[in-house]
């Protein structure tokens, strides 16, 4: 749901997302269950918001927004939508190959890969302090060498689970809004430069944050451990983007 919200609304979406993820128990206590005054469930003025239940919290008020409050704009849609493709055309036919009909099935060229690592490094490499360090750099360049080495399917799949959309705009890459990183999950350390997040370790599987266009990647110890890992979490991401 934070991929649908994200493309009315990126700034509640990636807010929604750091209470979902990021935010402790004290930053919690200021919330409710309640959108702009009302009451996402019955009593929700009165619930407070803990680390047991944001995600309850979260899948609420992106209910809310998508199917309420924006629901005017959304019938205008439909309506419009089926006077132009009669709905018994659509008959049985899956959210998927609707999406496919519309937007066709584009190709990601290696020429398009390409683009994409010139826009991501190094200036969308993430921590940035640390983008330059030869381990970063190994690991952006073995995660680039797997999209290439990978077929058009699976390219696909990777933007769906990088950027929530299966093809590159007709513009350009550079037109990618917000512009794609891609994190290594890495922290300073005194003696080597950089070491591994501890609640990262390499055999961790990527995760595709598509609310900020982000890519979290363990730091690997192989170009082959980079590929296989890559291919399980793309492969398997509608299970959820923190299959581990």
């Amino acid at each position: 749901m934070l991929a649908d919200l994200a493309s009315l609304d990126h700034t509640v979406a990636n807010n929604l997302w750091r209470v979902r993820h990021e935010m402790s128990e004290e930053d919690l206590r200021w919330l409710d269950f309640t959108c702009a005054g009302v009451e996402l469930e019955p009593g929700g003025g009165d619930r407070a918001v803990t680390v047991e239940t944001r995600a309850a919290y979260v899948r609420l008020f992106c209910t809310y927004l998508l199917k309420q409050r924006f629901q005017t704009n959304l019938q205008a849609f439909v309506t419009g939508f089926f006077e132009v493709v009669p709905a018994r055309l659509l008959h049985g036919v899956h959210e998927d190959g609707v999406l496919r009909l519309l937007a066709g099935k584009a190709e990601v060229s290696d020429a398009q890969v390409g683009e994409l690592e010139q826009l991501v490094v190094p200036t969308g490499l993430i921590p940035t302090k640390l983008r330059d360090h030869p381990r970063v750099r190994e690991a952006a360049a073995w995660f680039f060498q797997a999209v290439r080495a990978a077929n058009g399917e699976f390219r696909s799949r990777l933007l769906e689970f990088w950027l929530g959309v299966g093809r590159l705009p007709l513009a350009g890459v550079a037109t990618l809004r917000p512009r794609p990183r891609l994190q290594v999950m890495v922290q300073p350390d005194g003696v080597r430069g950089v070491k591994r997040i501890g609640s990262w370790p390499p055999d961790r599987l990527p995760e595709g944050h598509t609310c900020g266009n982000e890519l979290w990647l363990a730091l690997p110890e192989s170009y082959a451990q980079l590929h296989d890992k890559l291919q399980l979490a793309v492969e398997n991401f509608e299970a959820g983007f923190a299959l581990r």
